[in-house]
């Protein structure tokens, strides 16, 4: 083979490995300029190795005007290959930057939106006890009132911090380092109702829990930010729910489901309800803010980010089928573990 004939031999492998780098990987996708350049360029060399293997220019005078204009044309062809190959390359890093910055930007709202959110209801509850405690306070009788209500305050202070501590946790979400361990939500469940009751003393709420499989403990994958996985799903039934009388009832079971290994929570209230055609959208960040202006859009969008972090499951149903007006069931399902783990 003479030195002719090694350059058209790697020049129509380089053609063929440009066709190749850019029909497959993350180069399949770009746009058609960029994918027919290297096609182009195969047919040439091809073409002209085709020619000087054969000596077809010397059989065929009239190809040798062609044969030359190809010899021209090719490398301006790879010229514009590769500009262009070049420019989609810094366009897709563009985009890959701004998607970065605005997925950083919608964080930062949410953790700016959870905040104000929980602080809200902080707030809320000591100003609730002071309120109570000025009245307390003017019969000597109360004196152990007050003390139940500076114990209450005390614990929103210490929840402030938690919060505080939460969002820490929430940041490092980006970073790939949430902290998921084996855990017995139990404590955390009871912690959340006790929550609840102290947060709404003056409404008449009744939480009834009832543990199925004979078991007491749930052992799952997750972290303490499954505290406000169940506090703001009984907030929501708490805000949500116009009778003198608030019921929430809580199924906790272990299931199983092809293979899989769950404990499953079943949230029913006799609240508002939620309508079928919101049911879809109220996990959404900031569903129908003008209807629920209360912040349920919030809560609930929270509640799926979080529960993303231990791969558990979310949905929402009619407590009386067909009904949603009777009141809702949230059902949380998470992986479940027989024990800890060593």
């Amino acid at each position: 083979m003479n030195i002719i004939g090694m350059i058209d031999s790697i020049a129509l492998l380089a053609s063929i490995l440009a066709v190749i780098f850019v029909y497959t990987g993350k180069w399949r996708k770009s746009n058609v300029i960029v994918r027919l350049f290297p096609i182009i360029l195969v047919f040439i060399n091809i073409f002209d190795t085709i020619s000087n293997f054969m000596n077809l220019s010397t059989i065929w005078e009239s190809l040798s005007p062609l044969s030359e204009a190809f010899q021209l044309i090719l490398p301006i062809i790879w010229f514009f290959f590769l500009y262009t190959l070049l420019q989609e390359r810094t366009t897709q890093k563009i985009k890959e930057e701004e998607e970065r910055y605005l997925k950083a930007y919608n964080r930062a709202e949410f953790y700016k939106d959870l905040f104000v959110h929980d602080i809200n209801n902080i707030l809320q509850n000591i100003h609730s006890s002071t309120e109570l405690s000025k009245i307390y306070v003017k019969s000597k009788d109360n004196q152990e009132k007050i003390e139940e209500l500076f114990i209450i305050i005390d614990g929103q202070v210490k929840r402030g911090l938690k919060l505080i501590s939460n969002i820490r946790g929430l940041s490092e979400i980006e970073k790939n380092e949430v902290n998921v361990k084996i855990i017995n939500m139990k404590p955390i469940l009871e912690q959340a109702i006790q929550y609840i009751r102290n947060s709404y003393q003056k409404r008449n709420i009744e939480i009834m829990v009832n543990y199925h499989n004979h078991s007491r403990e749930f052992f799952v994958q997750a972290n303490e930010l499954l505290l406000e996985v169940f506090e703001n799903i009984m907030i929501n039934s708490v805000k949500h729910n116009d009778k003198e009388d608030i019921k929430i009832r809580i199924d906790v079971k272990k299931t199983k489901n092809k293979g899989n290994k769950w404990v499953k929570l079943e949230f029913s209230d006799n609240g508002i309800g939620i309508p079928d055609e919101k049911k879809g959208r109220i996990f959404q960040k900031r569903p129908f803010r003008r209807e629920y202006s209360s912040g349920m859009g919030l809560g609930l969008s929270l509640v799926k980010e979080i529960l993303q972090l231990f791969n558990s499951k979310i949905s929402v149903h009619d407590r009386v089928k067909g009904d949603f007006s009777e009141g809702s069931t949230f059902i949380i399902e998470i992986p479940s573990f027989d024990k800890i783990s060593d």
